[in-house]
């Protein structure tokens, strides 16, 4: 592990045979491999028992400070696998550690107060959640941008982005609230790209996209937003594309009434995202988009039944 940590011309082949190997370890002595594969991928020491225990114990209650450096490990799709299987070993362990609680605080709870508890409960996993998939997004686009700038290809880096796409497609499935939150959270524009393209559920974010406009919160939230669901609106059909993009003026028209606000610039390259779909008359739709953008700016107009 500390090899393919520190040196990247190690060939795939040799790689690919350790991954197979690590594999038949974690499923024969699961708790030993997961806690020590932990202690390779964060620290240069060596193990001890002292050092194995502290770890494991703060792990178990704060899983995401595996991702400490998890920005280097992310740069290797070997280490990534192997990491993302002890990463999820950790968060299974998080919350048996957590249920424990829970169930210690619903037997010391009157039945009225069930509810209160229940809702502690949710609140506790999906901070948590939302937390780890913030990191994971952060770590991956610095990733990205250094195997990128190394090999002068994004190919390397897509093998990469793939697997932890797929990581937190897992949390979105399992609680499609999280990618709301996620989303009303945010995280950096330049990491909206491989994320539409690598996380499968993110057509889930069309249905919530109404509603965090509603409850948008100054200007780089509103263009986050903007720029999210026009790069996912690219990935569908042309009829899908349409009705996406009245969607999108629609709610555009609606911000603007609700809450008196002039729709800022930077709506603008959403809408340039959105023209790039139709390549069928590049000129026409950029004709066709400026003149709805020139409408949406005023929020006077009347944009039914255009």
């Amino acid at each position: 592990i500390r090899i393919l940590l520190i040196d990247h011309s190690v060939p795939y082949i040799i790689k690919r045979s350790f991954l197979r190997i690590w594999k038949k370890v974690s499923v024969s002595c699961p708790e030993k491999c997961y806690i020590l594969t932990a202690h390779y991928l964060t620290s240069q020491e060596d193990a001890s028992y002292f050092n194995i225990t502290t770890l494991s114990k703060k792990l178990m209650t704060e899983p995401h400070k595996l991702l400490e450096s998890s920005h280097i490990i992310f740069q290797n799709s070997i280490l990534v696998e192997i990491f993302l299987y002890t990463f999820r070993y950790f968060i299974c362990l998080s919350r048996v550690e957590t249920n424990k609680i829970y169930k210690s605080l619903r037997a010391k709870t009157e039945k009225t107060d069930f509810n209160e508890v229940n809702t502690l409960y949710d609140t506790l996993n999906s901070t948590q959640d939302l937390f780890i998939i913030l990191l994971t997004i952060l770590a991956a686009t610095q990733a990205n941008e250094v195997l990128c700038e190394r090999y002068q290809s994004s190919i390397p880096s897509q093998a990469v982005l793939c697997i932890i796409g797929c990581f937190i497609h897992e949390f979105f499935v399992a609680n499609p609230t999280l990618l709301k939150l996620v989303h009303y959270h945010g995280y950096e524009n330049r990491s909206i790209t491989w994320i539409v393209k690598y996380v499968p559920s993110m057509h889930i974010f069309n249905g919530y996209f109404p509603t965090l406009m509603q409850d948008v919160q100054g200007e780089d939230s509103l263009i986050f937003l903007c720029l999210t669901y026009a790069h996912l609106s690219t990935a569908y059909p042309i009829e899908q594309i349409l009705e996406n993009l009245s969607l999108f003026i629609a709610t555009l028209k609606k911000l603007g009434r609700s809450h008196k606000k002039h729709i800022l610039l930077g709506v603008l390259e959403a809408l340039s995202i959105f023209s790039g779909s139709f390549s069928f008359s590049p000129y026409l739709s950029t004709a066709m988009l400026s003149y709805i953008k020139a409408k949406t700016l005023d929020t006077a107009f009347n944009l039914e039944d255009k």
